[in-house]
């Protein structure tokens, strides 16, 4: 409304849409993976590198009220992550793995920026729900696990904003994304030599990067 516009520039808060490019580094916690089918035993333990990710927003701030918590942020991004392989188990027993797993994520987040705390450096924090390919390439002896599936997705954020300009913020922020049980086809003795097995995917990313607003 209005009196909510007006409040806006009594604080001299930012409305409207924006963009955002951001880069930083992903943890992908260690994967466990197992056959659906309970009467075959095909276990694989993995654990991975740390490495770059990246990723972009657009976003809209709703005009605040004088009593709200914070200003609310409605936005879409999308966060590409690839891990290399460091150890896998097969069974219980360590082999020489060759990889990578990697994802890109499509979520809607609801964002609470805390505009309260002060007119450079604001406090946020975040959520939000939807979907993300996963892409499986690993290799060890004459086994292979190459495959991808589509999962729904969800996240959880929290970071500061630093205010560099009237259009402009830089901001750091760590990430929780997560993918809802992945299954991969795992191809290699013994046998049977197809077997579906189901997975995991979380991962945590500390990142920065320069919000634009379009105004």
């Amino acid at each position: 409304s209005d009196r909510h516009a007006g409040y806006a520039n009594e604080r001299n808060v930012a409305t409207g849409w924006y963009s955002s490019g951001m880069m930083g580094a992903v943890y992908l916690e260690d994967q466990h993976s197992e056959a659906l089918d309970v009467s075959l035993r095909r276990e694989e333990d993995a654990a991975f590198e740390w490495n770059i990710n990246g990723g972009a927003t657009i976003g809209y701030r709703l005009p605040p009220r004088p009593h709200d918590l914070g200003q609310l942020r409605i936005e879409f991004d999308t966060i590409f992550n690839k891990n290399d392989v460091k150890t896998l188990l097969f069974n219980s027993v360590e082999r020489n793995p060759r990889g990578e797993v990697s994802s890109q994520s499509f979520l809607f987040n609801l964002v609470i920026d805390f505009i309260h705390w002060g007119d450079v450096v604001t406090p946020y924090i975040g959520g939000g729900a939807g979907f993300m390919r996963v892409d499986e390439s690993l290799e060890y002896g004459r086994a292979t696990f190459v495959d991808e599936d589509y999962v729904f997705a969800f996240q959880g954020m929290a970071g500061i904003s630093v205010q560099l300009s009237e259009n402009i913020q830089w901001f750091t922020e760590w990430r929780y994304l997560g993918g809802s049980n992945p299954t991969f086809t795992r191809n290699g003795p013994p046998a049977p030599t197809q077997v579906d097995l189901r997975s995991e995917y979380n991962t945590h990313s500390i990142m920065s990067g320069i919000r634009i607003d379009l105004r």
